[in-house]
């Protein structure tokens, strides 16, 4: 994780648009990474470090904010959780548009100052429901029951 205490990390999740708008980094802070969250299927994700709102887990479809004061960057771990009956298939992930995946979990992101700012970034967790074989076979051959 880059040098905590030169990159201080301070956020606000929000459920608002912030697409169409440009973001201005507050005075003394050099770059803003927007970070949506996003989930399939049935599962939660938690980030550590926590953005400066203090929230580490997030519902599907948020946006996350770090501020970056020196422009160092910032390593984000991911954990997934599935729900019962639900597994962590992989998570998609990277600049504008979930470009990398991985099974790893947790995972890492490390925001990188980009050419834009805010940089745009992309956490997906895509959990899947469980599924299990079963096989039964019978000794003798010839019968018997399967309960």
């Amino acid at each position: 994780m880059k040098n905590i205490y030169r990159s201080i990390i301070l956020g606000v999740m929000a459920l608002v648009l912030l697409s169409a708008m440009a973001v201005a980094a507050p005075p003394g802070i050099t770059q803003v990474y927007a970070v949506d969250v996003e989930v399939q299927g049935q599962g939660t994700v938690a980030v550590s470090p926590a953005p400066g709102s203090g929230a580490s887990s997030f519902p599907p479809n948020a946006k996350v904010f770090y501020y970056d004061f020196n422009s160092q960057g910032i390593d984000l771990q991911w954990t997934a959780t599935p729900e019962s009956g639900w597994t962590l298939d992989h998570w998609e992930l990277g600049a504008t548009g979930a470009t990398t995946q991985s099974t790893d979990n947790p995972v890492t992101l490390s925001l990188t100052p980009g050419t834009s700012n805010p940089s745009n970034w992309t956490v997906r967790a895509v959990f899947t429901e469980a599924s299990y074989t079963v096989s039964v076979s019978a000794d003798p051959a010839a019968g018997g029951t399967v309960t």
